[in-house]
């Protein structure tokens, strides 16, 4: 029997054992209040789909959320940016963009770029003053969400007419000189919602000081963001300016001289509904440049570079069509899905000379899946779904076939509810990481994970428990080798992830929660085993007019053996109707959760100290909004 057949029956043992003594409750109740709905936000009924936290209106507000980071920091992988400063909670070593398996969508529209795989580092520092709830997604989801390899699924919803219908000018000011100014107005007419927002902000971000210049990772970012929508179809178009410090980029003892990237995107997006089926039509485009100068940044065949600079632009054409019906007890989802890839570098210059670039230039993604949620009793649901998708580069460079597997059972009665999941996951190689300088081999191997994962909730009055636990096997597992080049592991990389989580509502809108997170990698390529602890407590407080926000985050890195401790305060006062004041203070303490940023130093040849940064800036935001 083959090492992942045993997992598989494994994985049905542990069903067997956790599903337990059958209830009466109704398939309605069964699949749309797995989440519960404890405030006022418009949340979308969730079905059958997975591992999922839900940000409500009332969590956005009271918390104060700004950035994907304000809510991404509690998730299994939590929060980080990549030596380029760009948003990517997967970061490592010293390739720009590690998270293509985080998948953006909003208003149920992805949001992508053609040449890293993801939206993340579009949206990741995107200001959400649009987003009405926010629903987040460990592991794969539905496919009725996304069919494609997900570590983790973020879809934003925006504000609806019903709700917040009029218009508002909103400005924040933080502590580090930094500002952002929006104006959006939201109707509904003939039936359609529409929604227009435009944004500036300007994320000004302490800088470190190494043995040359302050590392600069400031942020400007201009927005368009317009959403239309009626009952069957939906317009989405979001468009970015940005310019940013680019942090330490390749620079391998992170002592950069000049560093700076400028990027322009786009996204229009359109679906249509009809009856039992759903069509979507979507382009994504992205323009960078970039310019890195150190001395030297790195060596690449043995010759100094002290000068990168190139200038990119790809775009992605996705159309998808899906079926979505009840036969009897089965509620089936298929569908197929086609991405074209587009990749052009118009100019890549190492020391001021062009170099050679490979032909590659397109990439072809074809998919279909199929899944099957099928009501064993009134309270029992038994999922499985497939997917296969064909893999097309042009130029010769390898082409492959990749699947994905999603096996689970939900059981719930009045107090409790249990979910059991086995995971097959199959990632593809994005273009930018083709025949690349950053990898050891022109075509990586790709990355295959395997997983299960259990969550048990009991509620009890005011009481929510949850407990949490995933046990996964990575093979080919991507790591930096001794040549500082990505090279993908020998061997089983395993990660073990586990949390227990305790929350009292007050009433609808206050809540305490208190939760312990445990995290254990055991990493193939460096022999070395990472644990973390982290401990949140968390208060959010309605009293008259005054929103109350209060946050302990205590984390241990025992690999990196420290302690971080981020304290969040939050008010916000709602003067009238039409006004409102907030001011909210993070990582208070300047002790927050960090992390490290791996130096060389190519004169001794040796590794230098690792540069250690907060996930959270130390910052007091000041807001003012009026509605109108």
């Amino acid at each position: 029997m083959s090492e992942r057949a045993k997992k598989f029956f494994m994985f049905l043992s542990l069903v067997c054992l956790g599903t337990g003594v059958l209830a009466e409750n109704s398939i309605e109740e069964l699949l749309h209040t797995i989440e519960k709905t404890n405030d006022f936000s418009k949340k979308t009924k969730l079905e059958n789909n997975g591992f999922s936290t839900i940000y409500s209106r009332n969590d956005l507000d009271m918390m104060q959320v700004r950035y994907l980071s304000d809510i991404l920091k509690y998730t299994i992988d939590g929060y980080r940016i990549s030596r380029y400063s760009l948003p990517d909670p997967l970061s490592f070593g010293p390739i720009p963009f590690a998270s293509s398996m985080v998948r953006i969508f909003i208003d149920d529209q992805e949001v992508t770029t053609a040449m890293y795989g993801s939206g993340m580092m579009i949206v990741g520092d995107l200001d959400l003053g649009f987003a009405d709830h926010i629903e987040l997604y460990n592991l794969s989801s539905s496919f009725e969400y996304s069919s494609e390899p997900t570590s983790l699924l973020v879809r934003i919803f925006s504000k609806k007419a019903d709700a917040d219908g009029g218009g508002s000018i909103q400005t924040l000011v933080t502590s580090r000189g930094g500002s952002t100014q929006n104006v959006q107005y939201i109707g509904r007419e003939n039936g359609i919602d529409y929604m227009s927002r435009i944004s500036s902000s300007y994320d000004k971000r302490k800088e470190y000081e190494t043995s040359k210049e302050d590392l600069n990772r400031d942020v400007k970012r201009y927005n368009l963001l317009t959403s239309i929508h009626d009952e069957t179809q939906s317009v989405l178009i979001n468009a970015s300016k940005a310019n940013k410090g680019a942090w330490i980029g390749p620079s391998a003892d992170a002592s950069l001289d000049n560093a700076k990237i400028s990027s322009e995107d786009a996204h229009i997006g359109y679906t249509k509904t009809v009856e039992n089926w759903k069509f979507s039509l979507a382009y994504d485009g992205l323009k960078d440049e970039v310019l890195y100068e150190d001395s030297p940044l790195f060596y690449y065949k043995g010759t100094p570079v002290n000068k990168l600079e190139s200038k990119a632009q790809s775009s992605a054409l996705t159309t998808e069509l899906k079926y979505n019906t009840t036969l009897g007890n089965h509620h089936l989802i298929t569908g197929v899905k086609y991405r074209q890839k587009w990749v052009e570098f118009g100019t890549v210059k190492m020391n001021g000379v062009s170099i050679p670039q490979n032909e590659h230039t397109r990439q072809a993604v074809g998919s279909f899946f199929l899944e099957d949620s099928y009501l064993i009793a009134d309270n029992l649901v038994a999922t499985l779904g497939i997917q296969t998708s064909h893999v097309d580069n042009n130029e010769g460079y390898k082409s492959e076939n990749i699947q994905m597997l999603r096996a689970g059972i939900t059981y719930t009665n009045d107090a409790w509810t249990s979910k059991s999941f086995f995971f097959h996951t199959e990632g593809y190689i994005e273009p930018y990481l083709i025949d690349s300088f950053f990898m050891k081999t022109a075509y990586p191997k790709k990355m295959i994970l395997d997983s299960f994962a259990q969550e048990f909730k009991y509620e009890e009055g005011a009481s929510l428990y949850e407990f949490f636990i995933s046990y996964g096997w990575i093979d080919n597992t991507p790591y930096v080798d001794e040549t500082l080049r990505v090279n993908s592991a020998d061997g089983i990389t395993q990660h073990l992830n586990a949390s227990l989580q305790y929350t009292y509502h007050y009433n609808t809108i206050n809540k305490v929660l208190l939760s312990y997170r445990y995290k254990r990698i055991d990493h193939s390529g460096y022999d070395v085993v990472y644990e973390n602890h982290q401990i949140v407590l968390r208060n959010q407080n309605r009293y008259g007019k005054f929103d109350f926000f209060e946050e302990m985050f205590i984390t241990h890195s025992k690999y990196y053996d420290y302690t971080g401790y981020d304290l969040t305060l939050g008010l916000r006062y709602n003067v009238n109707d039409n006004f409102i004041l907030s001011l909210k203070g993070q990582n208070l303490l300047g002790k927050g959760e960090k992390q490290y940023f791996s130096r060389f130093d190519f004169s001794t040849m040796t590794p230098l100290k690792s540069l250690g940064i907060p996930v959270q800036e130390r910052q007091i935001v000041l807001g003012f909004e009026w509605l109108f």
